[in-house]
């Protein structure tokens, strides 16, 4: 299998799987450096170019593969993929999109999945319930 390392846009990850295993440690970013992320990303200068996270490392989990078009090139990306490197930049990401869903600014489709193997129960909360926390009043 010939690895192939792809610049792809955060809609590009709409409807992909991402499942993370259970060696992966648990989420850990917090306040600090989620408003880190935010305040990075407000301050880019569109002007340097492209605005890039790190790499996320996946693996595939099977077969199933959709076309995509990049850089006037066709690449079959897989779309169901164990992270093995970049469970918290991949949950965070989940979370914003999630909450920029919610207020209306990114649609459903845009959205990819995230399953927890051993904490089953996040996956669910951030699949299901996040929206809950948006509404609180704090």
């Amino acid at each position: 299998m010939n690895n192939t390392i792809l610049l792809l846009s955060v809609d590009q990850l709409k409807a992909k799987n991402f499942k993370i295993g259970n060696y992966q440690r648990g989420y850990k970013w917090g306040k600090k450096e989620i408003l880190e992320l935010l305040n990075d990303i407000h301050s880019y200068d569109k002007e340097n170019g492209i605005y890039c996270l790190q790499p996320l490392i996946l693996k595939p989990i099977d077969d199933t593969k959709e076309k995509i078009e990049f850089e006037n090139k066709s690449y079959n990306i897989f779309c169901n993929n164990e992270v093995i490197d970049g469970q918290q930049r991949t949950t965070t990401l989940f979370i914003l999109l999630k909450y920029l869903n919610h207020i209306a600014l990114v649609d459903d489709i845009s959205l990819f999945n995230i399953n927890y193997q051993t904490r089953e129960r996040s996956g669910v909360f951030l699949n299901k319930n996040l929206k809950l926390i948006f509404e609180l009043n704090v």
